[in-house]
């Protein structure tokens, strides 16, 4: 069986069959002699014409049918046509007794039908009556020979839209569905031309995926084909060369790239499971740093030891952190999520310990628990752990050793019976040879650390990730299920990912609202014109070098905590050196705040 989109072409570009699917969206509108025609139904505000050659053999359903759109009586004998809209009611219809008298060529209508020309004709060629309806510019020819009930013509302000004769009048009138339908002997019998008959993207398509040899995607009237080349089957003589192109619809594509990634995801899976011998944590990838990863956090998931997750943001570190609490013995007690940058200075050690009652101004009465009394049993997950200040540093350190704590203004000790997961996107190490980090903390929470490498050092996984990410974003949004393209793909490929998964979620949930369709096309995927060009790596020695020390001086206030002296000394310059590279580069007020200390040295 033929693919049910498919063109086959004589060397010279003579067409010898058009798919199904093609007639309703690539071949063009209004043919003056329409090939054939899509699959579809009568919609509101269609018109029709219909010669019935005999109403006393029209079927009681029909009739009812009829009479009803047309809102008129129809007469019980004779040979009849009707003309309406659908679904009819207050729009006036035409009913017209033909003479039957008449057997041979003749016009049997000719008028003005709702602003367009309906002419109706029998003729007669060699001694076959025919029926010939004329639509404006357009003309379908009907055999009469045979016994049926009706012959039919749909039609619309793009031409028209069914044509044939049938016995099934009533449920054509009432909105039934028909199927395509293609005159293939037409084809055969005439010199059709490709270019006569599909519109001028869709031949496009066909000569760039000839010239290229690769698949072409096509976008007519807001249809989505993807056209391969099936190369030259056969030579039939030394003058016809038969070119097959396959056109598949959006449909089709969906249904094949689902299957696809259905089945590449599922054996991703089980290779992963066979490999590593079981949960995956969620990260999608066959590479081998994701591999080795997951094969860490099986071993060290299921014990209490302390781990440390470093990587660029965006990363995933916080979605890791909890797939590890799924894994690990503690998985039915609370996970506690704790942003330490995200806190104020002066409230981190009554949040993180919990505080009693009167302990300061405002405290409330009774006291409150804090996150390691909320996470008993559980995990606590110290995101940016960096953030924390050097002083409270020493209370941690104190209870990851001695597994206790007292509350702010408390004197009983508490045991903390917690997990601990800890996260940064900062170097540690140079943190801790610059002193912004307690060396004896950072050895104590640095037992087992896991490097989450960025996206873009993960290009040959980004399908995986993707078709992950998809479904998930689509059901958020409420939108239809969709597949992402191979071109967008490749698109992604060449993006730095400065974001990583984060930033990657974000374009995934843009390209799903601008999709037209199902398929996320190229032009859907809107990335960051400046990494995305290349712009950024193309400046002056001069404009990098500003960049990089505009950048080094944020870095250095946001470890110092805006405190413009101490950021000074991190970065080995003068302090006045400092505040006029604070002006030249225009870095907010919010960044190099002054310090209290500072204001008391002026």
């Amino acid at each position: 069986m033929k693919p049910r989109n498919l063109i086959i072409a004589e060397n010279g570009g003579r067409l010898l069959c058009v798919g199904d699917a093609l007639l309703s969206g690539a071949v063009k509108k209004k043919l003056p002699k329409p090939l054939g025609y899509g699959a579809g139904r009568l919609r509101e505000t269609d018109s029709f014409a219909v010669f019935v050659p005999d109403a006393a053999k029209l079927n009681e359903e029909g009739r009812r049918t009829l009479q009803q759109v047309c809102d008129e009586k129809l007469p019980e004998t004779g040979s009849v046509i009707a003309a309406g809209v659908y679904p009819g009611g207050e729009v006036k219809s035409l009913i017209k007794a033909v003479d039957n008298s008449q057997t041979g060529p003749a016009v049997l209508l000719d008028t003005v039908f709702h602003g367009q020309r309906l002419y109706i004709e029998r003729t007669a060629d060699k001694m076959q009556l025919s029926l010939m309806f004329q639509i404006d510019e357009q003309q379908v020819t009907l055999p009469l020979c045979g016994d049926v009930s009706a012959c039919l013509v749909i039609f619309c302000e793009d031409g028209i839209r069914f044509y044939g004769k049938t016995d099934e009048l009533s449920s054509l009138l009432s909105g039934g569905d028909y199927p395509a339908y293609c005159d293939e002997k037409r084809l055969s019998d005439e010199n059709i031309r490709i270019e006569q008959i599909l519109e001028e993207e869709f031949v496009r398509g066909l000569e760039s995926a000839s010239a290229s040899g690769k698949p072409q995607i096509v976008k007519v009237r807001e249809k989505i084909y993807l056209i391969s080349c099936m190369g030259i089957p056969r030579v039939m003589d030394s003058e016809k060369q038969l070119f097959l192109w396959k056109a598949e619809t959006e449909s089709d594509i969906l249904s094949r790239l689902q299957e696809d990634s259905r089945q590449y995801i599922g054996l991703i899976d089980r290779r992963q499971n066979d490999m590593t011998g079981g949960y995956t944590f969620g990260l999608r990838g066959n590479d081998q740093r994701i591999g080795r990863i997951r094969y860490l956090l099986q071993k060290a998931a299921v014990t209490n030891t302390t781990i440390l997750l470093t990587g660029e943001s965006g990363t995933g570190k916080t979605f890791l952190a909890k797939e590890i609490h799924k894994c690990s013995s503690r998985q039915n007690k609370a996970f506690v999520h704790v942003n330490c940058a995200a806190i104020p200075y002066n409230l981190i050690e009554s949040e993180l310990f919990g505080y009693e009652s009167g302990a300061f101004t405002g405290a409330r009465p009774g006291g409150k628990a804090g996150y390691f009394e909320m996470a008993r049993g559980g995990t606590l997950f110290l995101d940016e752990i960096t953030e924390l200040p050097l002083p409270l540093q020493g209370k941690l350190l104190e209870v990851i050793q001695n597994k206790t704590y007292f509350r702010v203004g408390g004197e009983k000790k508490r045991q903390a019976d917690v997990r601990l997961i800890a996260a940064t996107n900062r170097n540690l190490p140079e943190l801790v040879a610059h002193h912004r980090f307690r060396e004896d903390l950072y050895y104590r929470i640095n037992v087992f650390t896991v490097q989450i490498p960025p996206l873009r050092d993960r290009m040959n996984s980004l399908f995986l990730i993707v078709a992950d990410l998809l479904p998930e974003i689509c059901g958020r949004l409420g939108v239809d299920q969709k597949v992402i393209s191979t071109e967008a793909i490749e698109k992604m490929r060449q993006y730095r990912w400065p974001g990583n998964i984060r930033e990657l979620e974000n374009v995934i949930e843009k390209a799903c609202i601008l999709s037209n369709g199902r398929i996320i096309l190229p032009d859907d995927v809107e990335l960051t014109q400046e990494e995305n060009t290349g712009e950024k790596y193309n400046h002056t020695l001069r404009a990098q070098r500003e960049a990089f020390e505009r950048e080094a001086i944020v870095n250095a206030l946001k470890i110092c905590r805006g405190s413009r002296i101490k950021a000074a000394e991190y970065l080995d310059i003068g302090k006045t050196s400092l505040f006029e590279k604070l002006k030249k580069y225009g870095i907010t007020d919010s960044l190099s705040a002054e310090s209290e200390e500072e204001r008391k040295g002026r």
